[in-house]
């Protein structure tokens, strides 16, 4: 049970509120940060709640709230007041202001108030805020037209809609919710052709829209497009430097032509009819109608920016789009510039998924998250995707080299930092390439392939902890099958996590931390019962979880962390602290005996390198949780896949029978497919599926005819990377032969193909930040793998899911901490 507050703890609790409450939008250095202190205090609102305030917010507060600004904004209240002035005022006063009852308004601010849309300074006297004066403003005041006049009517159609036909997801942008709400017959942008009221609020709604978006000057560096290589394109002929295609009223192109004036003439804004006819942008801006789906009539520009546009249209109509300008734009010179949001894969900010249900609604369109992105542009040969303000994600291969590899690589960024142990700098997290040195050299040695190949050998740490693996997966499975007919599964996760923490820590500390001999597994049978789980589970999980939070500036992560520690103190996880302690203890000993060690140890070359004592502890800890998290979950994910897989299980014991020779003494690396099965499993099992990002250094970086300059976040993903439809045909189906080539003549493209997959397979990352330990971990796979196929504990064997459900995070973890199969 949680604990619960205490006279004892109300000063602690009092702290955390008051250093909350001093937080507001001028705490915080850019909007990134702000957003995602927004996020954390969205998420503290919801576990606060009980289930009776949400509902009680959900069915009366929003809807009053919604109603209270509608009649404020047909009562001009907050115009008329701001021109009398902007003093507080009593409700009884601001009654005689608008010819309103009252004791009527006074209930309408006293709402208002309490949602914080005024302030109330005293009893019935009421003061202005930024949003009440924003909503003077007509981008920000039509969206309370907007509400009640499309999203309301609609939003309320929309249950109706999608029971009508029978919960399909809406795709036809002529016939969907917004039709059926307005009994209209034709798109949405035909209806405001008719409707020029409706079209205006709806415009003003864009430019609220575009107002409060990051001007795209900020996000893309737009003197780029000045550059043609070496010469200045003010030079070059009077071709269109920017066609704006689908740009509203011109508010976008309008921040361009005040960068670059003199660029004015060569500037082209394009839309329908009704919507140039308003256009802002002055004389020469050349302003022209155009349908985005007839052939571009711009032909050669420099850049062609679509700002809110592919979000309307499903994939089809976005490629009929695409096609049009693609046909237009000049290879090697002219670039597509395409502004939108990006729905992340998990944990979406409100705000994102209300726009993605409001395309629906209006448009039946949607928002796409990365890969949809990048699906959608990949037909088009795109290969870098800029992804925020100042991040690009990269997904051409050929960067690989110049990213990581070249002259040892750039400079990881800053984000690492939050990867910090206890304080201390890790190999994997410290930016200072000396300090790194330093301790990599240290240790280096010891993953030396000959001294790791050794240990897979008879009596080496490798081969002896997965003999116990095996003996253990074994009795497990008896006890399974015992439990018959209620339930015969086991959880391959956890007993994958036991084997690889015993050879990290063995391997290295020369002293097993003893996964393998604790307590016999949970009962899975009962999916409720824990109290078997791997000590060591709960202390690996926390980091996997807090790697959500990576992509948070390192400051903002801190008190992140900090705030988290505090609620852990008021309610304890007794389950982290438990295995926290467990391994805290493991790591005081292994440092503690290091100078009794016989053995060239990890803690003992790091002693000798000259870090200290509390710090080599730090490093202990990191190494321990990297070692069993990442390969633990490789080796679960092969296991999956041998089990649902019986025909590579069959052929690999034909190899082992032929070619294997002894297995306490052949290499198995040797081993062609099994080398396919376990680079198979690389490939689909990764650890670390984010963006691995640098910073591009002062002479900036070419990525085919992207030019992405100093100080911009670049990175590259092993998701994005290994599941590249060009290079492995059906890229989520676990496919051990596409690593063979067989029945394949090795033509010149065919060995291209091979080279680009063995390039883009980064499971361990690339260049000199790879990570050191990949000879450990891929050759305990080796070894594990083949110990399990040539027991035949599988045989037999069903995987309780179809897939793999993956949190991906930086860190992925498998949702719900188990991986179970079943006989």
């Amino acid at each position: 049970m949680p604990a619960q507050i205490t006279e004892a703890n109300k000063p602690s609790v009092a702290k955390a509120l008051q250093a909350i409450g001093h937080i507001d939008q001028s705490f915080f250095t850019d909007d990134g940060e702000r957003n995602e202190a927004l996020l954390a205090a969205y998420a503290l609102v919801s576990r606060l709640e009980t289930p009776w305030e949400t509902v009680a917010r959900l069915g009366m507060g929003q809807p009053a709230l919604g109603g209270c600004l509608k009649v404020a904004r047909d009562l001009k209240i907050f115009e008329s007041w701001h021109a009398r002035d902007d003093e507080p005022r009593t409700s009884k006063q601001l009654a005689e202001l608008v010819s309103c009852d009252a004791v009527l308004l006074e209930r309408i601010l006293r709402h208002l108030a309490s949602n914080n849309v005024l302030d109330e300074v005293s009893p019935e006297t009421y003061k202005q805020t930024a949003l009440t004066l924003a909503l003077i403003q007509p981008v920000f005041g039509a969206w309370i037209s907007y509400l009640y006049d499309v999203q309301i009517p609609c939003f309320h159609k929309m249950p109706e809609y999608l029971a009508k036909t029978g919960y399909t997801n809406p795709a036809d942008p002529a016939d969907g919710i917004f039709q059926y709400t307005k009994g209209w017959k034709g798109n949405l942008f035909d209806y405001y052709d008719s409707h020029p009221e409706e079209s205006k609020t709806f415009n003003d709604v864009m430019g609220g829209v575009m107002a409060q978006q990051a001007s795209w000057l900020d996000i893309y560096p737009h003197e780029e497009l000045l550059k043609v290589g070496p010469q200045d394109i003010l030079s070059a002929e009077s071709s269109a430097i920017l066609v704006d295609v689908g740009g509203n009223v011109g508010r976008d192109l309008d921040r361009f032509r005040v960068a670059h004036p003199e660029l004015a003439g060569r500037l082209v804004l394009q839309d329908r009819p009704e919507v140039i006819a308003n256009a802002i942008n002055p004389e020469p801006v050349q302003k022209m109608s155009y349908d985005f789906f007839q052939p571009q009539p711009i032909k050669g520009a420099r850049a062609y920016y679509l700002h809110g546009v592919l979000h309307d249209w499903f994939d089809v109509p976005a490629r009929k789009i695409l096609r049009q300008l693609r046909s237009a734009m000049t290879p090697g010179y002219s670039k597509l510039l395409i502004h939108e949001h990006v729905l992340p894969k998990d944990h979406p900010n409100p705000q994102a998924t209300a726009y993605d249900l409001t395309m629906m609604i209006k448009v039946s369109a949607m928002e796409r998250n990365e890969s949809a992105w990048h699906e959608l542009l990949g037909k088009y040969g795109a290969s870098v995707i800029r992804i925020a303000p100042n991040a690009v994600s990269v997904s051409d291969g050929a960067a690989l080299h110049s990213i990581y590899v070249a002259g040892g690589g750039f400079q990881k960024d800053k984000r690492y930092q939050n990867f910090d142990l206890e304080g201390h700098q890790t190999i994997f997290s410290t930016l200072d390439s000396a300090y790194r040195d330093l301790m990599a050299k240290a240790v280096l040695p010891l993953f030396a392939m000959g001294r790791v190949r050794a240990s897979g050998e008879d009596g080496g740490i490798i081969r002896t902890c997965v003999d116990e693996f095996v003996k253990l997966f074994a009795s497990e499975k008896e006890k399974a099958l015992a439990r018959k007919p209620v339930s015969a599964r086991l959880d391959i996760l956890d007993l994958a996590t036991r084997l690889t923490v015993d050879v990290t820590t063995g391997y290295l500390f020369n002293r097993r931390y003893g996964g393998l001999d604790e307590q016999s597994m949970r009962s899975t049978h009962n999916a409720k019962s824990q109290h078997n789980q791997l000590s060591a589970a709960p202390f690996i999980h926390k980091i996997v979880v807090f790697g959500r939070f990576s992509l948070l500036p390192n400051w903002l992560f801190r008190t992140v962390m900090t705030f988290s520690m505090s609620l852990g103190r008021l309610f304890p996880d007794k389950a982290f602290n438990d295995s926290f302690a467990r391994i805290d203890d493991f790591v005081t000993r292994i440092v503690g005996d290091a100078a009794s060690d016989k053995a060239e140890t990890y803690q003992s070359r790091l002693l000798a390198a000259g870090i200290s004592r509390v710090e080599t502890k730090a490093q202990c800890k990191a190494v321990t949780f990297a070692g069993t998290d990442s390969t633990s979950i490789k080796l679960a994910t092969l296991i999956f896949h041998l089990v649902q897989n019986p025909r590579v299980r069959q052929r690999l014991m034909q190899e082992f029978r032929l070619h294997g020779g002894d297995a306490a003494t052949t290499d198995p690396q040797t081993l062609p497919y099994l080398r396919a099965v376990v680079q198979e499993g690389l490939r689909l099992g990764m650890a670390n599926p984010a963006c691995l990002t640098r910073t591009v250094p002062a002479n900036g970086l070419d990525v085919g005819d992207t030019f992405i300059p100093p100080g911009t976040s670049v990175g590259m993903s092993a998701w994005t990377l290994h599941h590249n439809p060009e290079l492995f045909a059906e890229p989520y189906t676990f496919r051990p032969e596409r690593w063979l080539d067989e029945g394949k003549e090795a033509t010149e493209e065919t060995k291209r193909l091979r080279r680009q997959r063995d390039r883009d397979v980064i499971p361990f990352g690339a260049g000199a930040r790879m990570c050191i330990a990949r000879n450990l971990a891929t050759h305990e796979l080796f070894v594990a793998v083949r110990a399990i196929v040539e027991s035949e504990l599988l045989e037999g064997a069903r995987t309780c899911a179809e897939r793999i459900e993956l949190d991906e995070w930086f860190n992925v973890g498998i949702r719900g901490h188990k991986l179970e199969v079943e006989w």
